[in-house]
């Protein structure tokens, strides 16, 4: 009789469960649930006390565990930076990579100025690289500083800066003609990390390559 109690009550609660979420489905689960509670008091009043909280545990082992996934783990876009600190989801395959999983070329430029260095023309030429796997994207080259000096002035000096790596995006022999570049500054309106350290500041002076939708 008590296993007979125990999964009657169990069943009972799984259909309940079910029809609850199926759309049309009230009338049922409203008939289900007066079966649900006439077995449990039958359970309750059963001569034997040890059987009493038997249909409770029964029905906790019935019911689902819902696992979710730390964000620390996964890593979606195979960049190396895991999804609770990507900011940039969907990276193309071989972008390289800051901190925080946005696809930029390492290019450091002197004070003032928004020439390349040769020392940094195969980073670029990475950039190229991943452009020519994906020859149909369309890509927005972003120049950002950090709150060093006016906002007037960075602004000026992002826009000189992203225009000098589009140039040589554009003109190498490597990159392909079927999506498009374009260069944009955003001065310091748009920081990755804190402007209060050295460090912060060194990583939000940056040119950023973002593939428009």
């Amino acid at each position: 009789m008590k296993k007979i109690l125990i999964v009657s009550v169990a069943i009972a609660n799984a259909l309940i469960s079910g029809c609850a979420s199926q759309p049309g489905s009230m009338d049922l689960c409203d008939e289900l649930s007066p079966l649900k509670s006439a077995l449990l008091l039958s359970c309750a009043s059963h001569p034997f006390r040890e059987f009493k909280d038997a249909p409770h545990a029964a029905l906790k082992a019935v019911t689902p565990t819902l696992v979710v996934a730390n964000c620390s783990t996964l890593d979606d876009d195979a960049d190396g930076i895991n999804n609770c600190n990507d900011k940039c989801p969907n990276t193309l395959k071989g972008a390289h990579v800051n901190p925080f999983g946005c696809w930029t070329v390492e290019v450091k430029f002197d004070n003032d100025n928004s020439t390349i260095k040769p020392d940094y023309y195969p980073e670029l030429d990475n950039a190229i690289a991943v452009i020519k796997a994906n020859p149909d994207i369309n890509i927005e080259v972003q120049g950002h500083t950090s709150n060093t000096g006016s906002a007037a002035y960075n602004q000026k000096l992002s826009e000189l800066r992203a225009m000098a790596v589009k140039d040589y995006l554009s003109r190498s022999t490597l990159y392909p003609t079927k999506g498009s570049l374009t260069a944009r500054g955003y001065g310091l309106t748009q920081p990755i990390d804190t402007n209060e350290t050295e460090a912060g500041r060194a990583n939000n002076r940056r040119v950023q390559l973002e593939v428009l939708k």
